[in-house]
């Protein structure tokens, strides 16, 4: 179990620093979970690719 790292009550820190680097620290966690979801997309798609066959005309 990994306790929450930020509060929950965001809005009512008074130091915008604090304020920015909550926010920074949340899309950082949001962008490296998506970066995640994308490459296990990709893996799942890319599993059955094969390449095209040569057409001759």
């Amino acid at each position: 179990y990994q306790p929450p790292l930020f509060l929950s009550d965001e809005k009512d820190i008074s130091v915008t620093s604090v304020h920015h680097h909550v926010r920074r620290c949340r899309r950082s966690i949001a962008t490296s979970a998506l970066n995640r979801t994308l490459e296990q997309n990709c893996k799942y798609a890319d599993r059955r690719w094969a390449p095209a066959p040569v057409y001759f005309p």
